[in-house]
């Protein structure tokens, strides 16, 4: 009689502790789960680029081309990525009592993409092109640090940056750092 008590009054309760505990802790891979599923991973990351820029003085509100965008494009050109097409425009000033008082030059910089480039466009409308440069995919569960008191656990983790495409200028390779949130309900943790 004694072992059954001992059995029914030690034992079991620490059996039941055990499970239940377990039960509560959220593990890196449910984490890491749940994120994915949230955050739809992988995901392409993109970057744009005007369709249209110029050069001069130029009679319009268009978009001048800086020296940076100029590198850019140039970069791409060379990887045989897009095409650039200079277009040469001139332009009289008319003068206050007819005739003209000088002239206005300026280039329109035309830019599109190669069957080469093409295999990377996301999306494109008149005056932007937009690129593939690369997959966000989950990097890994840096840490998890639960507040049972509120049955809330904050999860550190990272993304990362791979598969890059000849549109990848510079990106960097360091890991994205990132917070969620879970919280733990009655049928195990969620993500907020």
């Amino acid at each position: 009689m004694k072992k059954n008590n001992l059995i029914i009054f030690v034992i079991v309760p620490l059996i039941s502790i055990f499970f239940f505990s377990c039960g509560k802790d959220l593990s890196r891979g449910q984490a890491e789960e749940a994120i994915v599923q949230k955050l739809n991973l992988p995901q392409s990351e993109t970057t744009q680029f005007d369709v249209l820029f110029v050069e001069g003085d130029i009679p319009w509100n268009l978009t001048h081309i800086s020296k940076q965008e100029e590198n850019m494009l140039n970069n791409l050109s060379n990887k045989g990525l897009v095409t650039i097409q200079k277009i040469p425009h001139i332009t009289n000033i008319p003068g206050p009592f007819g005739g003209s008082i000088g002239s206005q030059s300026w280039r329109t910089i035309k830019v599109e993409l190669t069957n080469e480039g093409k295999q990377y466009l996301v999306r494109q409308n008149k005056d932007q092109y937009t690129v593939k440069i690369c997959d966000i995919t989950f990097g890994e569960v840096t840490g998890i640090q639960t507040q049972e008191q509120f049955k809330v656990a904050e999860v550190q983790y990272t993304l990362k940056r791979e598969n890059p495409t000849p549109f990848a200028i510079e990106i960097s390779q360091n890991p994205i750092n990132r917070t969620a949130t879970f919280s733990l309900y009655d049928d195990g943790w969620r993500i907020k």
